[in-house]
């Protein structure tokens, strides 16, 4: 399923033919299906069978020579650049200045890539405060970038934590989703947890503990949502109001779906609920938003959801569990 946005934009384009892809359309999925290809045939050269994440990111790690550094505070921060100050004068300096703003995390090439024994690539990735939850994905979205390398051979490449990225942004964080939680390793656990719990969200939590618990529930969630075999779509909801009421929020603000994701499955059937739509008071949704010790289950209309601005949604019963911002849609 293509997007227009990321099928136009030069830079993902010229990424595609830099991988030997011919395709016009649908390059987010061509691109990380070649990397995940790319990724197979180096378990393979490896004889490697992984038996968790981790060994597949350490894989992907040394196959793209990259050292990582983690910064779990300023104390870090202070010895990852007396670390390297020799080898990279300023690097103090750009570490203060990037993760003062939304960088989250930077590879740098090292100019000590010459030597055979150095590591070609450094990420430095900044795990303090309210950034920790997202420093395992931030990790591999790092990696992803070297495991389908930039054209343009940047010296610099970093992640940021704002909400909206840019197309080809968006595809490394598909690469890195696919890679980082790993299908073959994923699909058979999540098959498992859903035999023996009583919702998708209960699965996907035991999942998302067992194999990942460092990664954030939604990065872990976003990725599990596709390895369904069943139309499904996954919302996370929260207060906010409408993109048009930035300049007085309280006019319209409800509980929203701030985070929605749905699988092919879902897509082909057209089940899909818009980003920031507004859940009705009369959902279990919105129940469940306030008690989060308990699943609720029911079944609902999304024809019924209200419209604010004229695309409203389509006419089709949903089975709905919920807990508190997560719910799980299914068709009945």
């Amino acid at each position: 399923m293509g997007d227009v946005r990321i099928d136009r934009d030069h830079e993902v384009r010229a990424l595609a033919r830099a991988m030997g892809i011919r395709a016009r359309e649908g390059l987010r999925e061509a691109i990380t299906q070649r990397a995940t290809d790319i990724v197979s045939t180096w378990l393979d050269e490896a004889s490697i069978t992984p038996e968790s994440l981790t060994d597949v990111h350490d894989l992907v790690l040394n196959r793209v020579s990259l050292r990582v550094e983690r910064i779990g505070s300023d104390a870090d921060l202070r010895l990852v650049s007396s670390k390297y100050a020799t080898e990279m004068r300023g690097l103090p300096v750009q570490l203060s200045f990037e993760f003062e703003s939304d960088t989250e995390a930077l590879v740098i090439k090292r100019p000590s890539a010459a030597r055979r024994s150095a590591s070609k690539f450094l990420a430095i990735i900044d795990a303090r405060g309210g950034r920790r939850r997202r420093a395992w994905f931030s990790e591999r979205h790092e990696a992803a970038h070297l495991v389908v390398p930039d054209p343009q051979t940047q010296m610099v490449m970093r992640r940021s934590g704002a909400p909206k990225k840019d197309p080809l942004e968006n595809v490394i964080d598909a690469v890195a989703s696919r890679v980082g939680f790993w299908e073959p390793i994923v699909r058979p656990a999540l098959k498992k947890a859903l035999a023996s719990c009583p919702d998708i969200i209960s699965a996907f939590e035991l999942v998302h503990r067992e194999l990942c618990r460092d990664a954030s529930a939604e990065a872990a969630y976003r990725a599990f949502v596709h390895y369904i075999d069943e139309p499904l779509v996954l919302i996370r909801s929260s207060l906010q109001s409408r993109a048009a009421d930035r300049d007085d929020p309280a006019r319209s603000l409800a509980l929203r779906a701030t985070m929605v994701v749905f699988n092919d499955h879902a897509a082909r059937i057209g089940l899909r609920v818009w980003p920031n739509y507004r859940i009705p008071n009369e959902s279990i949704i919105r129940r469940a938003h306030m008690n989060s010790r308990s699943t609720l289950r029911d079944i609902e209309n999304l024809g019924s959801w209200p419209c604010e601005t004229g695309r409203g949604l389509r006419n089709v019963a949903v089975n709905v569990a919920a807990r508190g911002a997560w719910a799980a849609l299914r068709p009945t």
